[in-house]
């Protein structure tokens, strides 16, 4: 089975969702990279758990500079499914133009859902949180 976005929507939702991303991505650089605001998680605050995104964004920017080992270092996950996640956004975006909506596998979901959770289990038991 598959979930289905945007198939029933008009071209103005459309443009407002891709406006309201925008706006959230330009507000995260500015607070993050230009205000130099950092956001801490809020399960690492509050449990010491960390989730399988932590570390995500330092990774991401050490990534830009071009410290691939430091950026694997904060964030193993989110560098190793890296070149994954553009291409499937790339092909999402192609099947958007074509269609006019976006399928997404519930195995996607499933099988991204349980990645996450056991690269959680393994980074808090095995991994020395940095």
């Amino acid at each position: 089975m598959k979930l289905t976005f945007f198939a029933d929507r008009d071209e103005k939702f459309r443009v407002l969702v891709v406006l309201i991303a925008t706006i959230l991505l330009v507000g995260f650089i500015i607070v993050y990279l230009v205000l130099d605001i950092r956001l801490t998680c809020l399960l690492i605050k509050t449990t010491g758990i960390w989730c399988p995104l932590c570390g995500g964004t330092r990774s991401f920017i050490n990534l830009i500079h071009g410290n691939i080992s430091t950026a694997f270092k904060y964030n193993e996950l989110f560098i190793g499914t890296l070149p994954l996640t553009i291409m499937y956004c790339i092909s999402k975006t192609i099947e958007y133009i074509k269609t006019g909506c976006i399928t997404v596998s519930k195995n996607v979901i499933k099988y991204s859902s349980l990645i996450m959770l056991l690269y959680m289990v393994v980074r808090n038991m095995f991994i020395i949180p940095r």
